[in-house]
């Protein structure tokens, strides 16, 4: 099985840039170009919910990967996009992020396969009581189920460490905080 990966870069926070990588079933009618939009689509479409000092930048090209050796095989160019967060409130903590997980139905060494997208840049209006409200959140489900339930362009959680990659099911957009740090902390 191949993929497209796609990766997308945040900049504009107080602990650097981060990146947002996704993969999509490679071939049939879906193109690189297809993965790339799928991807910049799923953020540009939550901007408002996302602080005017955060720029969000689709890489101008999409890797394929062999899912069953972890090689990349390929880089294609697209063009990419680039834009800017809509929201001019007060900018929470840039590692206080929203969360979405995309699951699939498959159990891989005792443990469900789960994919994950961090949402940087949110800001005191989407914020109640210490957890997102209920319109940051409805706002961010409705793109993720677009994003997710796209059959013509279909969204893979991939485990470069077993070698799967599976589609996502129904997205779930996460009620609280997700609070990203770096795996050398």
């Amino acid at each position: 099985m191949i993929l497209y990966k796609s990766r997308l870069v945040f900049s504009g926070g107080a602990g650097g840039s981060g990146v947002s990588t996704m993969y999509f079933l490679a071939g049939g009618t879906v193109s690189a170009q297809d993965a790339s939009d799928a991807h910049g689509d799923f953020f540009n479409r939550i901007k408002g919910r996302q602080a005017t000092s955060v720029r969000c930048t689709v890489d101008p090209e999409v890797l394929t990967i062999d899912v069953t050796t972890g090689t990349t095989m390929s880089a294609i160019s697209v063009t990419n996009r680039t834009w800017l967060g809509e929201d001019g409130g007060d900018v929470l903590p840039w590692a206080t992020q929203g969360l979405v997980k995309f699951p699939v139905g498959v159990f891989v060494a005792g443990r469900r396969l789960v994919g994950r997208s961090f949402i940087p840049g949110a800001c005191e209006g989407s914020n109640t009581d210490g957890v997102p409200n209920a319109g940051y959140v409805a706002d961010i489900d409705a793109s993720a189920v677009l994003l997710a339930t796209d059959t013509g362009n279909p969204l893979y959680v991939y485990s470069p460490t077993h070698h799967t990659a599976h589609p996502s099911q129904v997205p779930i957009t996460v009620s609280r905080w997700a609070s990203l740090r770096s795996r050398r902390d």
